[in-house]
Parts: structure tokens; sequence; C-alpha cells
């Protein structure tokens, strides 16, 4: 294996740091101990007078940088939970009914009908298109839960070289 650039992140497929690296979990370094690395990596992941922190990948996709997302920043999350109805794209709900007269009081295989008369039936079979509701018609539902927003992964080992050549700047 050729010697790596000191900063260099690399995967690997076992659950350990091999000699020289360590892994990406945002572990606190010291920055006497570390100055190589921390001349390269500064205190971007986090830190303080005499420590700096590595990056943390754990649970995290990587992005190249750009001039939104800089070296060090984080964003997304896990799980999403909509906190209102303005999340939701603008939609109708359908019901089918029949404005003919009901005939059964079972709700298998009816649908809303007129109730007439003293027999308060509320269903018919006879079939009929969807119509839109009225808004209220309905209440809203739901638990306001959140739900997985994790893209399909795999998980896998990354480690940054703590030795090795020092990245010459081109």
């Amino acid at each position: 294996m050729a010697e790596p650039f000191i900063g260099e992140i690399r995967l690997f497929s076992f659950g350990f740091a091999p000699q020289g690296w360590a892994t990406c979990d945002g572990q606190t370094l010291s920055i006497n101990q570390n100055q190589a690395l921390y001349s390269l990596l500064g205190a971007t992941y986090g830190g303080t007078s005499t420590t700096f922190n590595l990056p943390d990948l754990r649970g995290r996709t990587m992005l190249h940088r750009n001039n939104d997302y800089l070296e060090g920043a984080k964003g997304g999350t896990e799980s999403v939970a909509l906190a209102a109805t303005s999340q939701l794209p603008l939609h109708t709900h359908a019901l089918a009914a029949n404005s003919g007269p009901s005939t059964t009081n079972t709700p298998k295989d009816g649908v809303l009908a007129t109730v007439a008369g003293t027999t308060k039936y509320a269903y018919t079979t006879a079939k009929a298109p969807p119509n839109t509701l009225a808004a209220g018609s309905l209440s809203p539902s739901g638990s306001s839960a959140s739900h997985n927003n994790m893209q399909p992964s795999l998980v896998i080992n990354y480690c940054i070289a703590l030795t090795g050549y020092y990245p010459p700047r081109s």
C-alpha cells in the first residue's frame, strides 16, 4: 500500500483503523501530538486551543465542497416529520357517494347515499363516480410521526491518515 497523504480519507472493509490511521468518528486529538494533521484541518471539525476534532462521518454521506457547502458543514436528517399541511402538495379528496336513496345499513360494498324516510339506512350498493368533498368536510388525521428519510446505504469504515506524506499545494 502506497504511503498516504496526511489527512487523506480512505474506506476500509474491516472494522478498525490500521496503524497510522484513525476512524472518522469525531474524536478529539492533541494539537501538540498531531501538528502536521492540525496544520491541514485546523478546527474545521471542532476543537479548543489545545485540541482539534477529526471529521465525524458516522451516519453521514460526504459531499464535495462548494461556495454553499464548506468543509465541516453538516446538513440533512435521518427522519422527517412534516410540520404542517403547507408542506404537503395541494390536493383534494374524492368520495364515492350516490344521491339516490339508501338501501342498507352495512358499509361493506356500499357507498354513502341519501337517508330517506324512517329506514335510516346510510349506504347503497349502487356505485357512483367519486365527487370532490366540500372544504372542511373531513377532519385532519395522522399522528405527526416522523418517517425515515435515508437513502439506501451500506455501512463501511472511513479512516483518516494521521501519518504519511505532507500534501504539496498545487
